[in-house]
């Protein structure tokens, strides 16, 4: 999946959440302006690259608690 197509099918998820957090909220601000200076762009960057890293973490967390309730099972 390439850069833009993620932002967009992030954008849309983020829209669709109850209470997104400000970082959210912002990253969703500055995806959909279209004309971005580069202070802008350094923002959305930057965001974009803390949104993956809670994605990357919360996946891990769900990995987590699988193998935890995996072995309760065992």
């Amino acid at each position: 999946m390439q850069k833009q197509d993620w932002l967009t099918d992030r954008v849309a998820h983020l829209k669709g959440l109850k209470s997104p957090t400000e970082q959210q909220q912002l990253l969703v601000l500055l995806a959909e302006k279209s004309d971005r200076t580069s202070q802008d762009e350094k923002k959305l960057v930057a965001l974009v690259k803390a949104e993956k890293a809670i994605i990357r973490a919360n996946k891990a967390k769900q990995e987590a608690a699988n193998l935890i309730n995996a072995e309760k099972k065992a």
